[in-house]
């Protein structure tokens, strides 16, 4: 196709896929009783991620098989079949804001999402230059993707942790959720170009930031300034000019 069609279809994703995250962080909280909200908000995200983990090789590799119009073609099947098994088992739920909102809560809301943007715009500032650090460590460049796909597995399992206690000390996961990403960098910086550490460290900190999302989306529904919707398109906005400004100030 020529470029416009693939420049159109990737605004259309790019579109869909923010308006997907933010309902589904919405929607998410209204299946559940409030003591559950985070955990439910992170078995959700655990779908993104290994979505993300799993089915980016497996279209690459399908794409590299077979073309790349049979990949995109299973895509889209793969995209009408959860959508008619959502409209047939998900059930409906009221909408509408939540219930004591106010200033205090607005500005609560307004610091989730100011260190949401910060947090992201550090991370991908960051791992703009992971492949360099794992090559200019001594890694095979053979070897580069599979190290980024257990980095990723690496993110599901520090989820799968944060889902524990998110709902019993949020903040406290938070903190601690944070500061393990903060170790990891730092022990990343200090000990390269040694693999050993430079793999260790990579780990650590893909598997801390795993949780970051669902402790971010877990604190602004919480905070109830707005509708869980809305509270969802918040984090998700900042969350996608963190992605793109880490990506061009690492660029």
């Amino acid at each position: 196709p020529v470029f416009a069609v693939v420049a159109a279809g990737r605004v259309v994703g790019g579109i869909t896929h923010a308006l997907f995250f933010s309902l589904c962080i919405g929607y998410v909280p209204r299946l559940v009783s409030g003591a559950y909200v985070g955990r439910a908000l992170a078995i959700a995200t655990g779908g993104a991620s290994m979505g993300f983990v799993l089915g980016v090789p497996l279209s690459t590799s399908l794409g590299t098989a077979a073309g790349w119009r049979l990949s995109f073609a299973a895509l889209a099947c793969a995209a009408v079949t959860i959508l008619l098994l959502v409209a047939r088992f998900l059930p409906s739920v009221p909408g509408g804001r939540p219930a004591g909102t106010g200033t205090g809560r607005r500005l609560e809301l307004a610091a989730v999402v100011s260190a949401n943007v910060l947090t992201y715009l550090g991370q991908f500032t960051l791992y703009t230059f992971i492949s360099l650090v794992f090559l200019s460590s001594g890694l095979s460049p053979a070897l580069v993707g599979p190290l980024l796909l257990v980095c990723g597995a690496c993110g599901f399992i520090g989820l799968c942790c944060t889902a524990k206690t998110l709902d019993r000390n949020p903040r406290l996961t938070a903190v601690v959720v944070l500061s393990v990403v903060i170790v990891g960098l730092l022990v990343l910086g200090s000990t390269q170009p040694s693999l050993g550490w430079v793999v260790f460290a990579a780990a650590l900190w893909n598997a801390a930031f795993g949780g970051v999302p669902s402790v971010y989306q877990a604190c602004a529904v919480r905070a109830r300034a707005v509708s869980p919707e809305l509270a969802g398109a918040w984090v998700n906005a900042t969350a996608n000019l963190g992605i793109g400004g880490g990506a061009a100030i690492g660029a």
